[in-house]
């Protein structure tokens, strides 16, 4: 991602217009509403609006046939390493912090026993297991969000099934937690298209 962003000046999550892909901004056209009729929907760039405005200035623009559809991004870093590392990292964080009962030591325990009776539910070789979790693997502090740390992508990736598990558990009766499991049944959809299990 930094090699799109500070290398090629490629927009970019903090961006005023973060979107190569339509002219979402953060103001009247808000990158981060996702309903179904939001603006940005409406106001996508096409391959001419591209030639008119490149998004960026870089060298590389200049090579005959080259234009931003040329780049690409990968799953590893954007999805396995991004949004579902901070997904499940979010999920971990509010079970341990909102849900479970006991000291933040005896919650982690909790969690801990709960994701290894998953596994077992789905069978899952415990050679696929992510390791016992500390906080390190994804606490939150002053500067920084929820987000599954030190891990590989792969067992990020794999562990969507056991996260879409604790958020049906822990599942209330409230829009928060009904959202969150949607993220996850939507993530759990999306890498079974991506990676067919069988």
């Amino acid at each position: 991602m930094d090699y799109l962003q500070v290398d090629l000046g490629l927009p970019h999550q903090a961006s005023l217009d973060p979107c190569a892909w339509c002219k979402c901004n953060k103001s009247d056209t808000p990158f981060n509403d996702f309903r179904e009729n939001a603006k940005w929907n409406t106001v996508r760039r096409s391959p001419a609006d591209h030639i008119a405005d490149p998004v960026t200035n870089h060298l590389i623009m200049t090579i005959p046939g080259v234009n931003f559809f040329c780049f690409h991004l990968d799953s590893l870093h954007v999805l396995d390493l991004g949004v579902t590392s901070h997904a499940i990292g979010n999920l971990l964080w509010e079970i341990c912090v909102d849900h479970l009962p006991g000291n933040r030591a005896v919650a982690l325990a909790t969690l801990n026993k709960q994701i290894a009776e998953i596994y077992i539910e789905l069978n899952v070789p415990k050679s696929k297991w992510i390791p016992a979790l500390t906080y390190k693997h994804f606490n939150a502090t002053a500067s920084t969000y929820p987000n599954l740390k030190h891990m590989k992508g792969r067992r990020i990736r794999e562990f969507v099934p056991v996260a879409l598990k604790l958020a049906q558990e822990f599942c209330a009766d409230d829009d928060h937690t009904q959202h969150r499991l949607e993220v996850f049944k939507s993530l759990d959809t999306l890498y079974n298209c991506m990676i067919p299990q069988g």
